[in-house]
């Protein structure tokens, strides 16, 4: 199947998850310079093994994910692939803009920026979206749509002449 079986939005992912590996294993102290505030980072070794580890691991999340995307695969394993990637991306972003004083103001924007579209992107793919918006509208279209409780009739409204007071009597002419 390979890549003519990725959406656009998988594609956009793949670019994204290669930069995000191939920057943090082999060009780490020039990414870590690039992205934070605290220049001394670019030259502390435990940051710089840690970013290599996370480019090992962003290679390895590449990998999986494009195996599971270009495969034959069911709509449901593909939609919960989709809601993982939401969360996973959704998490970055979460991180990023909590630690927003260890970022270079323009990096900072970049990244957010790009994850948070990701993020919004794999929602949407999952079908999310759509499916909150149909059932909202259930919800709205079933409480206008309701009927009020029945009333119980009252004994002077009742068409019975021997429970109505007002045609108990006998007509005379």
């Amino acid at each position: 199947m390979g890549l003519s079986s990725l959406t656009k939005i998988d594609k956009f992912e793949k670019v994204a998850q290669l930069y995000y590996a191939v920057a943090l294993l082999a060009a780490t102290d020039w990414w870590v310079g690039d992205n934070f505030a605290d220049q001394s980072a670019k030259k502390n070794a435990v940051v710089l093994n840690c970013a290599q580890i996370m480019g090992i691991l962003c290679s390895i999340i590449t990998a999986f994910s494009y195996l599971i995307r270009s495969e034959v695969t069911t709509k449901r394993i593909l939609v919960k692939a989709d809601y993982v990637t939401a969360a996973g991306w959704g998490a970055c972003t979460a991180l990023t803009v909590s630690k927003q004083a260890l970022y270079i103001d323009d990096k900072f924007m970049i990244n957010v920026g790009i994850q948070a579209s990701i993020t919004a992107m794999y929602v949407y793919q999952s079908g999310l979206f759509p499916m909150l918006y149909q059932r909202a509208m259930k919800v709205v279209a079933s409480k206008s749509t309701a009927k009020p409780p029945p009333r119980a009739k009252s004994p002077a409204r009742s068409k019975s002449p021997a429970k109505s007071p007002a045609r108990s009597g006998s007509k005379k002419k």
